[in-house]
């Protein structure tokens, strides 16, 4: 039996009902090649069998699966709750349709300990395609975080690392039913870490199958649309949740540029959706006022945004930002399909 010291690793799963994915991903992780190893499994909600799968597993694997229920409070709290309830001394985390490599948390744990990092992460497959950044070796998280709001570029996916379970001391999940949960967490465990290390192999793979994954769900143009809004109004947020954690004054005095740019882009984001029962003008409203933000002070940063393509940056030049808004909401196969 695992004891309580010796757990070196925490594999957290939040599962709405993955039936059909969930022993595929279970197999790969009780199979690891690392053995001080644990695995957390919170049943978020799930109507389908995934619970009864999940006390199979348990009454399979007693040393290393433990089982959580609860309603269904989104994918955050569905973390979140993995988090409370781990007991490595690092954390992960695997969605219920993805699966790893047998060695992939024995390469990323060595990796930690070698090079004493707070942070690794690996790369993934994704629809026949390598996912990663940019970066190689190990970085400080400051110079990674600066980047992240600066130029938007930058995988969140928490998923794809391995943290030291001191960096969730304080919550890094916003508490409230969110399933894009990474766009929230990763700059806070960026924040709280000193280094990252960036261990170039793939040993990580991203199924794109579940058509009833929370994204697709949440894009999908059937669903009501009200539906549809009240989830990207929830993605506002992210910008006073950073504001809370990292403190005010510590963005102000060391990532003002930066964050302005990550706030301009957030607004932009929101705004470039084409709601049919919400006006540019509404949309534009919204956005200012659940980031809290003055658009006058962030014009700037709309003309710098490099996350958009050449010919957005200039019409924002140009046009300004509501007109720009406006053209693209209007024309946006032209926008999507020009490559200036």
């Amino acid at each position: 039996m695992v004891i309580l010291q010796e757990v070196k690793v925490s594999v957290c799963i939040s599962i709405y009902n993955g039936e059909q994915f969930i022993r595929n991903c279970l197999d790969s992780v009780v199979c690891q090649t690392l053995k001080e190893i644990e695995i957390v499994l919170v049943n978020n909600g799930s109507t389908d069998l995934s619970l009864e799968i999940m006390n199979e597993y348990k009454k399979k694997y007693p040393n290393i699966i433990r089982v959580y229920s609860q309603e269904d409070k989104g994918l955050a709290q569905g973390r979140q709750t993995g988090i409370d309830n781990a007991r490595g001394q690092f954390v992960t985390f695997l969605d219920a349709d993805d699966f790893v490599s047998e060695d992939a948390y024995e390469k990323m744990y060595d990796s930690a300990v070698k090079h004493n990092v707070d942070i690794v992460e690996c790369m993934t497959l994704r629809d026949n395609k390598i996912i990663h950044s940019k970066y190689e070796g190990v970085k400080r998280t400051s110079e990674i975080l600066k980047d992240y709001f600066l130029n938007g570029d930058i995988p969140s996916m928490i998923w794809l690392r391995l943290y030291n379970r001191s960096l969730f001391i304080n919550p890094v999940m916003p508490n409230m039913y969110v399933n894009n949960e990474d766009i929230f967490a990763f700059p806070c465990l960026l924040h709280v870490a000193k280094n990252i290390y960036y261990l170039k192999e793939q040993l990580h793979y991203y199924s794109i199958d579940n058509e009833q994954s929370v994204m697709k769900e949440v894009n999908n143009k059937t669903s009501n649309e009200d539906k549809i809004i009240h989830n990207r109004v929830k993605t506002l947020y992210v910008v006073k949740h950073l504001k809370i954690f990292i403190g005010k004054n510590y963005i102000d005095k060391n990532y003002l540029k930066e964050f302005n740019a990550f706030t301009a882009r957030t607004i932009l984001n929101f705004c470039m959706n084409e709601f049919k029962s919400l006006s540019i003008d509404d949309s534009i409203k919204i956005a200012s006022e659940k980031t809290n933000s003055n658009l006058n002070d962030l014009k700037s940063s709309f003309k710098s945004l490099k996350h958009f393509n050449k010919f957005i940056q200039k019409s924002i030049n140009y046009l300004g930002f509501k007109k720009t808004v406006f053209l693209y909401r209007t024309t946006k196969g032209l926008f999507t399909t020009l490559k200036v």
